[in-house]
């Protein structure tokens, strides 16, 4: 029987006539044309409206149908109980998946009640939880900033934007300093092959933000960033990379030192929640110092961002 719903429905429903007669005949067919139909639109359209105009004249026609909506269904479970309801009324019989039906939601009622024991103990979950999406996140965020990588090796530059966004969205959201430094060093070299980035960025600019984000997660990846290291990971360094590119080459590294003693701890974005040991806003000279006195090494001499870049260009 149509609830007071339907029947307002029926009452007020207009327009569309072509698409519900070309439903009302597909329906009526022995054996339906197509098992697939998409009903597409702007939002507020009618679209929901419609399909429970289709909903109606199955119903009225005694052809068995179930609808379930993803606003109220948040999940696949929710939507196959709704449908084996709605088919069940019509006449449907389940035996295999109603009893499979029947096993999830007995198992879903102990996990309800378990779920209720265990109140006290939320906190201590939520911590861990939030440790294992940390950890997960990482592991993700990591592979993405890989495949840019092999992608920028094997010269597939069209892929690279796609995994960029996903990397750099990980990389902000759990400020995972090291992807940051290794995503800029590989926007930079492959900016002539990507043409001019869309937010306008330079070469030399994404080697700056490479530079910067390495100094905040250690002074180890900097220098590794910079001049590279035995055993490092499969970061290009920036020094051997301008080496490689000549006079223009020369000129990105006299710009890096230059502005290396004059420039500050900035990236564009103030994140007052760091979880870097560095300041922001402070000059990277004092940066700098800050991070080669906090991790000293096995005490062996280190040469500052200056001396790397002026030991090369004589």
């Amino acid at each position: 029987m149509p609830s007071t719903f339907d029947e307002d429905l029926l009452a007020y429903f207009t327009d569309v006539v072509r698409l519900r007669d070309a439903f009302k005949n597909s329906v009526a067919t022995p054996t339906l044309d197509r098992r697939l139909l998409v009903i597409h639109g702007v939002g507020g359209v009618g679209k929901s409206s419609l399909l429970r105009m289709f909903r109606l004249h199955c119903k009225s026609v005694n052809v068995p149908v179930a609808l379930a909506s993803g606003d109220e269904a948040k999940s696949a479970f929710d939507i196959l109980a709704r449908w084996t309801e709605d088919l069940k009324a019509d006449g449907v019989a389940f035996l295999s998946f109603g009893k499979t039906l029947e096993h999830y939601c007995a198992i879903q009622a102990k996990v309800d009640e378990q779920s209720k024991k265990a109140k006290d103990a939320r906190g201590r979950m939520a911590d861990i939880a939030g440790k294992a999406t940390s950890k997960t996140a990482e592991a993700a965020g990591g592979a993405f900033t890989g495949l840019v990588r092999v992608k920028h090796a094997q010269g597939d530059y069209a892929a690279i934007p796609s995994l960029l966004a996903e990397a750099e969205q990980l990389a902000q959201q759990y400020e995972y300093n090291d992807h940051f430094a290794s995503l800029r060093l590989t926007q930079a070299q492959t900016f002539e092959a990507l043409a001019r980035n869309l937010e306008g960025l330079t070469a030399l600019d994404y080697f700056k933000q490479a530079m910067v984000y390495a100094l905040r997660y250690n002074r180890f990846l900097l220098d590794e960033v910079l001049s590279g290291r035995p055993q490092g990971s499969p970061l290009r360094p920036i020094i051997p990379y301008c080496l490689e590119c000549g006079e223009e080459g020369r000129q990105m590294l006299i710009a890096l030192r230059d502005w290396w003693k004059t420039g500050v701890n900035d990236i564009g974005t103030p994140r007052p929640d760091t979880i870097s040991p560095i300041p922001e806003g402070i000059p990277l000279l004092e940066a700098e110092r800050i991070a080669r006195e906090r991790e000293p090494g096995d005490g062996t001499a280190q040469k500052s961002v200056v001396e790397q870049i002026e030991a090369v260009l004589g």
